[in-house]
């Protein structure tokens, strides 16, 4: 999507409306996460490639919606993100793995 369709979109249908567009599809990408689990484990009759194939569609339109949701930031926002990101991400392996993250080791970019 390039800068113009995203302003036309905005200004047809909101902030707002793009918001509840993004907050959808993470619920659609939760729902198709526990499913993919529950293919993985033999609890549906879904099949884990069916089960594979609807997660990365749903991946596909949050990855949309959050670069949409990156035009409506600022770019004091966008860098609050990134550090933010940063600081979660070293959590995370510390929790994880137990070790102490290094700064700009492996972490990835907005």
């Amino acid at each position: 999507m390039n800068e113009q369709h995203f302003q036309n979109i905005q200004a047809k249908y909101g902030d707002e409306y793009l918001l509840r567009q993004l907050a959808e599809e993470c619920i659609e990408l939760a729902h198709a996460s526990l499913k993919l689990i529950r293919a993985m484990r033999g609890e549906t009759p879904l099949s884990i490639e069916k089960a594979r194939a609807s997660f990365l569609e749903e991946v596909a339109d949050v990855r949309v919606m959050y670069f949409v949701l990156l035009r409506m930031l600022g770019n004091d926002e966008i860098l609050s993100i990134q550090e933010q990101s940063k600081e979660k991400e070293c959590r995370m392996i510390e929790r994880l793995l137990g070790e102490g993250a290094k700064e700009d080791e492996g972490h990835i970019d907005l």
